[in-house]
């Protein structure tokens, strides 16, 4: 399964939206189109050997992103591309539809393989369906708008409002992804280690998610 990220022609579309600020509330990480992500809801996504994960970004280059942000992003993406999905002219998939390109984009390999062959390290079974999830919704808006839909004026008509807890980072509304460095996500008394060597790229919003 070839797992990159949302695809460029979404993350071309999606920047057309404009999304709410960020502001902090004890014990949540966010506030994703009033629904909450708490920080007991990222720390059942880890482990505590979970690594940071390098992702490339719209320009070609590579950021890294510590684990606690990353999962949050995740979350996001997916909780977006189903209500993007949900306003097409079809509508949402179905979860049999889901599964069906999941298995088939998987090729027989398992979620944590094919995370892992991604870069992501020490996440748990339940994050990597989360995580592949995204990468297969994105895939089928991506599909969608190869056959003519028009997802910039799907984005214009769906109100996603976002707001993030500072210690994550910031929430970047013309590109809808989460803007964070190496540090995002940690008690500011920790900061990380240089690494003499870089994960293979687990993807990121901005570019293509085709399995």
């Amino acid at each position: 399964m070839r797992v990159r990220a949302l695809s460029a022609v979404a993350a071309v579309v999606l920047a057309a939206a404009g999304l709410s600020g960020c502001r902090s509330n004890v014990g949540v990480a966010a506030t994703v189109d009033g629904q909450r992500i708490t920080e007991s809801d990222i720390n059942q996504f880890i482990t505590v050997n979970a690594k940071p994960v390098v992702e490339q970004n719209s320009s070609g280059g590579s950021v890294t992103i510590s684990p606690r942000p990353f999962v949050l992003e995740t979350l996001i993406d997916v909780q977006l591309l189903a209500k993007l999905l949900a306003a097409t002219p079809g509508g949402a998939p179905s979860e049999s539809a889901i599964a069906t390109a999941t298995a088939k984009g998987l090729n027989g390999s398992t979620l944590t393989k094919v995370a892992e062959g991604a870069g992501l390290h020490g996440y748990t079974a339940a994050f990597d369906q989360q995580w592949v999830r995204s990468r297969v919704l994105g895939t089928i808006l991506n599909n969608e708008a190869q056959q003519g839909l028009d997802v910039r004026a799907i984005v214009a008509k769906v109100p996603f409002p976002v707001s993030v807890n500072p210690r994550y980072g910031t929430w970047d509304k013309a590109n809808l992804h989460l803007a964070s460095d190496g540090n995002a996500g940690l008690p500011t008394f920790i900061q990380l280690q240089p690494t003499s060597t870089t994960a293979p790229s687990a993807g990121a919003s901005g570019t293509s998610a085709a399995p």
